[in-house]
C-alpha cells in the first residue's frame, strides 16, 4: 500500500502503481517514476481509461547520482498535478528496499 506523504501525495512501488483499484481509491491521476527505466507498456495499458499523466526521471540508486539536480523539475510536476486536484504517486522502488 502506498505511503501518504501529504494530501494528494504518495510514495509507492510498482505493485501499487499497477493496482487500478488502489490508484482509483486514492484518486491518483499522476505518476512520477524515479528509476533508471520508465514504467513501460504495462502502465500505459492501465492508463487507457484513467487519464493518467506520467513523468519519468532517470536516476540510478548509487551514491554518485546527482538526485538534487532533478528536484526543481519533479517538484514542479508534483505541484502542478496537486494544484489540478490530481493525487500523485512517486514510484521509487529502491526507496522501499532501503527502508527495511
Amino acid at each position: 500500500m502506498p505511503v501518504q506523504v501529504l494530501d494528494n501525495l504518495f510514495i509507492g512501488c510498482l505493485d501499487d502503481v499497477e493496482n487500478r483499484g488502489t490508484m482509483a481509491a486514492l484518486g491518483v491521476r499522476a505518476i512520477l517514476t524515479v528509476d533508471s527505466k520508465p514504467l513501460g507498456k504495462v502502465i500505459q495499458a492501465v492508463d487507457a481509461t484513467c487519464e493518467m499523466t506520467y513523468k519519468h526521471v532517470s536516476v540510478l540508486d548509487v551514491d554518485t547520482e546527482d538526485i538534487l539536480s532533478h528536484l526543481a523539475n519533479t517538484n514542479q510536476y508534483i505541484d502542478e498535478s496537486r494544484s489540478q486536484e490530481k493525487a500523485v504517486i512517486v514510484h521509487w522502488l529502491e526507496y522501499f528496499f532501503h527502508m527495511f
